[in-house]
């Protein structure tokens, strides 16, 4: 399988990420929590995350294969800060839905 032959795989794997770094897994409703993606798709995800990282430090040529990826993490970002917010008293990510997060807190969406 290439790369770029399972795009919602790789997306899926994106979200899944994100969602686990900020913690707000937790908040997704019972209908929309996510089924694991396949592992070539996220050892990609995984790639493109790192890739993204070292083109911060240095000029690196990339494949359209890679560079569509890339662009898929920002679409990912996008939809994420989107769909979620960050409280801005203690920081926990939480579902836009919610007038408050887990500690309290009133969220200002």
């Amino acid at each position: 399988m290439r790369p770029g032959q399972n795009r919602e795989g790789v997306r899926a794997a994106l979200r899944s990420m994100l969602l686990k770094a900020t913690g707000a897994r937790e908040f997704l409703p019972p209908d929309q929590q996510l089924d694991r993606p396949p592992l070539g798709c996220e050892m990609w995800a995984k790639y493109l995350l790192e890739l993204e990282t070292m083109r911060q430090y240095a000029e690196l040529e990339i494949t359209a294969e890679e560079y569509d990826g890339l662009l898929l993490i920002q679409e990912e970002r996008r939809r994420f800060e989107r769909d979620f917010i960050a409280c801005p008293e203690c920081g926990t990510w939480t579902t836009r839905m919610l007038k408050k997060c887990p500690a309290g807190h009133v969220l200002r969406n």
